[in-house]
């Protein structure tokens, strides 16, 4: 559709950085938690006709219609600040933050070529 009506469109997918330290260090019970917390925040940062979707244990991968590249980069960099700020509890008080890496993919940028960047 997108290439019969010359739009573009992208797609992101992001990792939590080293999740099984979490788990490691706080238990599943406190890693399930910070799955959930992430997805609920994705859904409330991306747009209603977007489509975000866990894809692994600790992955997440979203398709942002209408998106070219360099409005894609914009929306993952917002996400990975959010994420990045999140605080997080392991239940007894002590409190942690995690990072995650991003990699993009677009169909088509500004000059109708299909590229890819990842950060």
């Amino acid at each position: 559709m997108a290439r019969r009506y010359k739009s573009a469109f992208s797609v992101v997918i992001f990792d939590i950085d080293y999740f099984k330290r979490v788990n490691d260090s706080y238990g599943h019970l406190t890693g399930d938690n910070v799955l959930k917390t992430i997805a609920l925040r994705l859904n409330d940062m991306v747009r209603e006709a977007d489509i975000p979707a866990r894809f692994g244990g600790e992955e997440f991968i979203f398709l942002l219609s209408e998106t070219d590249l360099s409005g894609a980069a914009k929306v993952a960099e917002k996400i990975r600040e959010e994420i990045s700020c999140l605080n997080f509890s392991d239940g007894g008080g002590k409190t942690f933050r995690i990072t995650a890496s991003f990699g993009i993919s677009s169909y088509m940028d500004e000059t109708g070529q299909r590229i890819k960047i990842e950060f």
